[in-house]
């Protein structure tokens, strides 16, 4: 027996509280006839966008080319040709040097400070005063600063690049010979009984006791005698080393500790020399926190001693102090 719409929602809904009411109007919408509304014709989309993507990809591969003005050819009968303007180039020569990087760089002393300081690391550039650097050439160097004028190299061989002075003048002793700088570049050699002068740029004036003031200019060399005699080097021990180390140690100044080492090293060698290293490194590290000077230590110590009796601790401390 066929059932009406209204009969079947009553059916379904007997046993719910949906009022008769509500079944009747759902039922009189859906009897209302729908009208479909006309659907957008979406078919040109693609027509339209395609060659727009394909003209928009073309324009951006081809690369533009830089529009040249032109000057007309001027004559006596008038303007005969057109001319392309000549390209004005920049001239450079391969032979100017660059300025180079900061990136390795460390300062040895702060402003007001004084004091001797060892350089133990040639790939760094080391700053003695504002506007003054030098680069290592040997194996190691000593510098001992007096002033903010004056600084008294003790050993090694080091490249001077003098980029400005602060001050009216800037001396530098050698085994008693005053060389007066100015900005420029030059090298100063300390050998057993004279000290040797190269000069790259600009001018340094050499004074010594017996002999009159000359002027050494780019391009030049001077080899001038010890007007003093090298001092003798201290007979160091280990012990006496251990005994300093420790009062330093004591009074919790690693900073004086550290200057001690840097002011000895450079009168020792063998196994003691690489003993202070590597304690010169530890105290960078774990007492001063200065990682980059414990790894240029680090770094000096394995050059020097490839194979020495302390390269398995030099080893754990480049890991531990994770250097490159």
């Amino acid at each position: 027996m066929m059932q009406t719409p209204l009969e079947r929602a009553r059916a379904a809904h007997q046993d719910v509280r949906t009022p008769v009411a509500l079944d009747q109007r759902v039922i009189a919408a859906l009897r209302v006839p729908h009208r479909r509304g006309a659907r957008f014709a979406s078919w040109w989309v693609p027509a339209v966008t395609s060659p727009l993507v394909l003209l928009l990809w073309f324009v951006l591969r081809t690369p533009l080319t830089p529009i040249r003005p032109v000057i007309p050819a001027l004559t006596d009968a008038g303007p005969a040709e057109v001319a392309e303007a000549p390209v004005v180039r920049e001239s450079w020569s391969a032979a100017e040097r660059l300025p180079e990087p900061q990136v390795n760089h460390v300062t040895l002393w702060g402003p007001g400070e004084t004091g001797i300081q060892s350089l133990l690391d040639e790939t760094v550039s080391y700053g003695v005063f504002s506007g003054v650097q030098v680069s290592l050439r040997s194996d190691f160097a000593t510098i001992d600063k007096r002033s903010e004028q004056h600084v008294v190299m003790l050993a090694g061989h080091l490249d001077w690049n003098v980029r400005y002075l602060e001050t009216a003048q800037l001396t530098i002793e050698v085994l008693g010979v005053i060389y007066e700088v100015t900005p420029g570049r030059f090298s100063l050699e300390v050998q057993p009984n004279q000290v040797q002068l190269d000069v790259q740029q600009g001018q340094v004036v050499v004074r010594t006791p017996r002999d009159p003031a000359r002027t050494v200019v780019a391009g030049s060399q001077l080899a001038s005698h010890a007007a003093v005699t090298p001092p003798a080097r201290v007979r160091w021990t280990r012990a006496e080393l251990e005994r300093r180390l420790e009062a330093f140690s004591k009074a919790q100044q690693h900073e004086q500790a550290a200057v001690f080492i840097r002011s000895v090293v450079p009168q020792v060698s063998g196994a003691l020399r690489e003993s202070l290293l590597v304690d010169l490194a530890a105290i960078y590290g774990q007492y001063l926190h200065d990682w980059d000077r414990a790894c240029a230590t680090l770094s000096w110590a394995t050059r020097e001693f490839p194979a020495g009796a302390l390269s398995e601790g030099i080893a754990h401390l480049r890991d531990r102090y994770r250097c490159p």
